[in-house]
């Protein structure tokens, strides 16, 4: 099992590639650069890796099957959280209005939630399933 990252020497400006025996914990390699080819030259190079472990990075994905096309591709729990972080985090700003809508009502069981609107006086939307507007949502939390 083989781990594929980037580090940088110089933030910004110089940055290379760190492979890790996932295994021992050990370096095996630090490789200039941080691109599709040199990952590839080097997986060709050392035959046998069965999984890589990498981050989302497209060129680490492309040397990966470039280099080692048997090999399976996984991420570990760091990138996973952190991918799952920036969804969370994209989703949240592209619907923030939304979120902000959104009421806990302290009176009844935890379970209920009630969306309202910003403004009491407008009507709430009409709008098909999925249309992006919910009115209530129950459920255990």
């Amino acid at each position: 099992m083989l781990g594929v990252d980037d580090f940088a020497t110089r933030r910004g400006q110089h940055y290379g590639t760190v492979l890790i025996d996932c295994e021992t914990g050990q370096s095996l390699d630090l490789l200039p650069g941080r691109d599709a080819a040199t990952l590839a030259g080097r997986l060709r190079k050392h035959p046998g890796s069965e999984i890589i472990c990498r981050d989302r990075a497209g060129s680490y994905a492309d040397g990966a099957h470039a280099g080692a096309p048997s090999a399976v591709q996984v991420t570990e729990r760091f990138h996973l959280w952190q991918n799952l972080g920036t969804v969370v985090e994209r989703s949240l700003s592209r619907h923030g209005n939304c979120v902000k809508a959104v009421v806990v009502r302290n009176d009844g069981p935890a379970s209920d939630v009630v969306a309202h609107r910003a403004d009491a006086d407008s009507p709430r939307p009409e709008g098909p399933a999925g249309s992006g507007h919910r009115e209530l949502v129950k459920g255990p939390f």
